[in-house]
């Protein structure tokens, strides 16, 4: 997997470089039945992973078998294929591996052999349902070849702008790309931009006009799981959704965990309004504590934003997490951890954020 080329390692291509048609020949040859799955497409900025985990442990709980792709992982590759909620086994990984490389498509990356991967998973295990998040924009992402019963579009903002395009609309349109004559698509909370630019398109069913007005970054992410199940399934059980949530953690996702009688917390926020949100939890949970930031960023995010965001809330670090297209900073992300771990006072709780390669690399070696 790793001699193929992967656009989460760089940025050194462009979107009209993707080539859907190779994903379907490769589905078709490796993949027999592909199409019978009944499919749910989840695009977005944020929050896309969460919504994609819910729907999925919601039709697990309701007694279906149900796969799920998403990325990037944080600790292990096989994070992103799940079937009925267990992640796919290091086995089962390497034989799936070991059998795509009998056919050939040299052509096909990283990102787009390990979706062909999951749908061979999800075939293998005869689930019904299989819910797909997208791993780039939307319009030319690998998981766009299906043909969903429902599709959801959560939060948008300027993110890869360097690939997506240099505005909010553009990155829409891409996102957007998911949309398929005939399917409903659930959209969540938008800015009022955002909002507009979608004025007029039809079969669109808006979070805030079904839900209300929602300030909270959690709860809109369950109103738009409903909503999306609702669409396919026609009713939710509150009962089974309400479990759902109560049980519902994800590595990475506001991740608190003690560490010698200190707090610490992982969370994956990598933009503006991801770290408003990741500051609100803050407050709510810890408020008699002080935040002690140990962050690292990609190239491509707001630096100077987010920098200044987090510098007004609480002490900050920014370490090197030691990836191609991240930030380069004098110290590395393990002697940061350690350093700020051990100075940590018990009134102060550490937070590690602004990269998935930095919570992963913290948390494969730690915990």
């Amino acid at each position: 997997l790793n001699t193929r080329v992967s656009y989460e390692k760089t940025r050194d291509f462009k979107m009209d470089d993707l080539d859907l048609k190779r994903v379907v020949d490769a589905l078709d040859e490796f993949c027999d039945g592909w199409k019978d799955i009944k499919y749910v497409h989840v695009a977005g900025s944020k929050g896309e992973g969460s919504v994609s985990h819910l729907i999925s442990d919601y039709l697990l709980r309701s007694g279906n078998k149900v796969g799920l792709f998403t990325s990037p992982h944080v600790v292990s590759i096989c994070e992103r294929i799940m079937v009925s909620g267990e992640n796919v086994s290091e086995d089962d990984f390497a034989n799936l591996v070991e059998r795509f490389s009998k056919f050939s498509f040299p052509e096909l990356t990283y990102f787009e052999i390990l979706f062909v991967m999951a749908i061979r998973s999800f075939l293998d295990a005869g689930v019904a349902f299989a819910v797909l998040e997208v791993g780039l924009g939307g319009r030319l992402d690998a998981t766009n070849v299906v043909s969903p019963v429902v599709c959801v579009l959560n939060k948008v903002e300027m993110e890869h702008a360097d690939i997506l395009g240099d505005s909010l609309e553009a990155i829409l349109g891409e996102k957007m790309g998911i949309k398929k004559d005939g399917v409903p698509m659930v959209v969540g909370y938008q800015s009022d931009e955002v909002y507009a630019l979608l004025e007029g398109r039809e079969e669109i069913i808006f979070a805030e006009k079904k839900c209300g007005k929602c300030n909270d970054f959690r709860e809109g992410n369950y109103n738009v799981a409903v909503l999306a199940l609702e669409e396919f399934l026609g009713t939710v059980d509150v009962g089974v959704f309400s479990d759902v949530i109560e049980n519902f953690q994800l590595v990475g996702r506001f991740d608190v965990r003690e560490v010698d009688g200190k707090w610490v917390v992982f969370d994956m926020a990598h933009t503006l309004s991801s770290m408003d949100a990741l500051i609100s939890q803050l407050r709510f949970y810890f408020n008699n504590f002080d935040p002690v930031f140990l962050f690292s960023l990609m190239k491509d995010k707001d630096v100077d934003g987010i920098t200044e965001r987090l510098s007004s809330v609480g002490e900050l670090n920014f370490v090197d997490c030691g990836e191609e297209r991240g930030v380069e900073v004098e110290e590395d992300c393990f002697s940061g951890y350690e350093r700020v771990l051990n100075g940590l006072k018990k009134d102060q709780v550490m937070v590690v954020t602004g990269s998935v390669y930095l919570i992963g690399k913290i948390l494969k070696r730690y915990f």
